[in-house]
């Protein structure tokens, strides 16, 4: 299956994959960098950076559904041939379309150096993914979710907490099944946005649009709307992005309000089968600029 362009928060990714990784790391709290630029590598640029306490790990997303499908991913080879193996500040995370690409724990494929060095000592060389397992870990305060191997180095790649800080599923230790109910909630978290951020290129809506001078977009208060053949969405030409129909009860909500804020969809008037013209407001009932008439 092609990948699907789409636009989250200014960001082109490449797949709708990419993005709901994206997502979900921002909603861990893990520091992340999209595509960076890494002086060493050839033929391959990594989908994400991520910046742990005291490791770099480079990520690269794939449409894999088991550790299996890695094995006979025809851009295993490539990525492992880059030249991140040269580069010992460096670890290799693959990420795929689950968090349980082992139907277990295994939430990537991490090829680690298994090993903090001290300084002046020559780090250890990049293991191979089938080395240790990459499980989710929770950091010393109880709160910090990162990721760890199961074999070496027992630290957690993002807080540096170490110790067996791992999060195995139906096991006892760590509070683990309270800890990994919220990381999986997360995870649909990222996939729920996704959904209401409907991709925005211009392939993808090719021929799938048309006119409509009387709709408004609230955010660049234009009429530069066209009209998406997709039930409640539109998209704007000025904002270069397609867009739900729907608004919260009340305005200026954080995240978290959302998440409890009855959502209803922001519609005075419609298409109808009829053909008769409808005007949809991104906007909330108590909105300055929503028409209540």
């Amino acid at each position: 299956m092609k990948a699907i362009p789409i636009k989250i928060d200014g960001i082109q990714f490449r797949s709708k994959l990419e993005a709901r990784w994206y997502l979900y790391m921002k909603r861990l709290g893990w520091k992340i960098m999209y595509e960076p630029e890494i002086k060493g590598l050839n033929n391959w640029i990594p989908d994400f950076l991520i910046i742990g306490k005291n490791k770099k790990i480079l990520v690269d997303v794939k449409p894999i559904d088991t550790v299996e499908d890695w094995e006979k991913n025809p851009d295993r080879i490539r990525i492992e041939n880059s030249g991140i193996k040269n580069l010992p500040e460096y670890e290799l995370l693959i990420l795929g379309t689950n968090l349980q690409l082992d139907g277990k724990n295994q939430m990537g494929l991490l090829y680690t150096r298994d090993a903090f060095w001290e300084e002046g000592k020559e780090p250890v060389v990049l293991q191979d993914y089938t080395s240790a397992e990459c499980v989710f870990s929770i950091g010393d305060d109880g709160k910090q979710i990162g990721f760890m191997d199961t074999v070496g180095s027992w630290h957690c790649r993002i807080s540096g907490d170490g110790g067996k800080t791992y999060l195995i599923r139906d096991n006892g230790i760590n509070n683990a099944n309270t800890h990994l109910k919220s990381i999986d909630e997360m995870w649909n978290e990222a996939g729920t946005q996704l959904q209401w951020n409907t991709p925005t290129s211009e392939y993808y809506l090719k021929g799938k649009t048309h006119p409509n001078k009387d709709q408004y977009c609230m955010d660049c208060k234009t009429k530069s709307i066209n009209w998406w053949k997709r039930k409640n969405l539109f998209y704007c030409t000025k904002c270069k992005q397609v867009k739900p129909f729907y608004c919260y009860d009340e305005e200026n909500l954080n995240e978290e309000e959302k998440r409890f804020s009855e959502k209803r969809y922001a519609t005075h008037k419609a298409w109808t089968r009829g053909g008769e013209k409808i005007t949809f407001y991104l906007a909330t009932q108590n909105s300055g600029e929503w028409d209540g008439s």
